[in-house]
């Protein structure tokens, strides 16, 4: 079931943002992802959960993305936080946060045009720079 869910989530996805810029839309979430972990005080790294919603503006590469993460078990210096378990206790966190990123594939540059994070369990809003 869960395997059914992720494939109609990817043609969604590539829908949204179209099949010929799918890799610079993933590099753009983990670079998202990456600046999201930097900018925070926490210890503890957060993972991509879901890509709840996207939109690319072809001719700037310009990407809208909708994205939830979740607080791992791992720090932020772990290598492999994709196989990182999230944590289950009471402090664990999820936070919703939207990008909008600007994409220089053949170059690897990205810019951060704006940004706003909030923790889903407990509703506490911070800039995710």
């Amino acid at each position: 079931m869960a395997w059914a869910q992720a494939r109609e989530r990817q043609r969604e996805v590539v829908s949204s943002v179209g099949l010929w810029s799918l890799k610079p839309f993933a590099m753009s979430v983990e670079y998202v992802v990456f600046r999201f972990n930097k900018a925070q005080e926490d210890p503890f790294a957060y993972k991509l959960l879901r890509i709840r919603r996207s939109q690319c503006q072809i001719f700037t590469m310009t990407y809208l993305v909708d994205l939830e993460m979740g607080r791992t078990v791992c720090k932020k210096e772990d290598e492999d936080l994709d196989n990182c378990p999230l944590q289950r206790d009471v402090g664990h966190r999820k936070v919703r946060c939207t990008y909008i990123v600007k994409t220089i594939e053949w170059l690897t540059q990205f810019s951060i045009v704006n940004s706003t994070c909030a923790e889903t369990s407990v509703g506490r809003a911070w800039a995710a720079s």
